[in-house]
């Protein structure tokens, strides 16, 4: 009997999950969003911030994420990818209903993979510049 082979993902089926991801904040979709993340999935906005977890608290965070934002547009870059991690560059901007200004954001993602190409670990790490009135 032959071994079962793991799923293990690669370069460009991190790309396609990042354009996802990317599309799904842009369209404010919590769903589809979360969808992205294991069950169990661990979320770090920010590496001085408490993590989210699970697939149910990281819909429910997007959603209020989402609230504050409108005209949002996210670039990416793929910087690295192996072993079922990936590195990624993203910027983006947007307009904070809330505060009634631009906020522009460049950062890094650090992502990791379960065998279903789910991401079960994500940091992130932003740089915000001056806020524009």
């Amino acid at each position: 009997m032959e071994a079962e082979k793991e799923l293990i993902m690669n370069g460009v089926d991190f790309k396609t999950w990042i354009k996802l991801f990317s599309q799904s904040w842009e369209d404010k979709n919590s769903a589809a969003f979360s969808d992205l993340f294991s069950i169990d999935s661990v979320y770090y906005t920010s590496p001085f911030n408490p993590p989210v977890n699970g697939r149910e608290e990281i819909r429910s965070s997007a959603e209020k994420l989402f609230q504050d934002q409108s005209n949002l547009k996210i670039n990416y870059e793929v910087l690295f990818f192996e072993n079922n991690a990936g590195i990624c560059r993203c910027w983006c901007r947007y307009f904070s209903i809330h505060k009634e200004n631009l906020i522009k954001l460049d950062g890094i993602f650090f992502c990791r993979f379960d065998k279903n190409n789910l991401c079960n670990s994500f940091n992130s790490w932003w740089n915000k510049e001056a806020e524009i009135s």
